[in-house]
């Protein structure tokens, strides 16, 4: 209910059994003349136990909301030039840091989320963003606070430029 757009936009919906928590996901699958699938892989001992259970679901079915909305601009691909050789997975996990700081920003400021959230991601986020030095947690509040940022957006900060007013939808 908190997602209609997953709803609308799947065509079929799977949960199976992560190996370990780590293995804890959504994604959405995509095959050719069939809707979107979308995939949930969770722990039976996170099943078992409603809050991190929710937690999660609303993480990871945010994410999938995201990648269905055309104005956010999902592409699975890193843009062309974007990296050279041994820099994709670098740019990957600082693309996953940014967009996990963007949907927890929305979730904390929905209720969703408790406000210690925010504290989890901008560790996430010094980690991956040290060269930002004694500007990075204006940097991360810029992500975490975002209204509507877009893929290209993210994309463009984990490929190194610059994390000014982030870049939103309608640029």
């Amino acid at each position: 209910a908190e997602q209609p757009a997953i709803a609308a936009g799947c065509a079929r919906w799977l949960v199976a059994q992560a190996r370990g928590r780590r293995e804890e996901a959504a994604d959405l699958l995509i095959a050719p003349d069939v809707g979107p699938t979308l995939l949930v892989r969770v722990t039976p001992e996170t099943v078992a136990a409603p809050e991190p259970l929710w937690r999660l679901l609303r993480r990871e079915l945010l994410h999938v909301a995201d990648m269905l909305d055309p104005a956010f601009g999902y592409e699975t691909a890193l843009p062309p030039g974007a990296a050279g050789p041994g820099r994709a997975g670098g740019i990957r996990e600082s693309y996953r840091v940014l967009w996990n700081a963007w949907v927890d920003g929305r979730l904390v400021r929905r209720g969703a989320l408790p406000a210690t959230a925010r504290g989890e991601r901008l560790a996430d986020f010094l980690r991956a963003f040290p060269h930002l030095g004694a500007g990075a947690e204006a940097a991360f509040d810029r992500v975490f606070d975002g209204a509507r940022l877009t893929h290209a957006a993210l994309m463009a900060v984990a490929a190194g430029e610059p994390v000014g007013a982030p870049t939103t939808a309608g640029r």
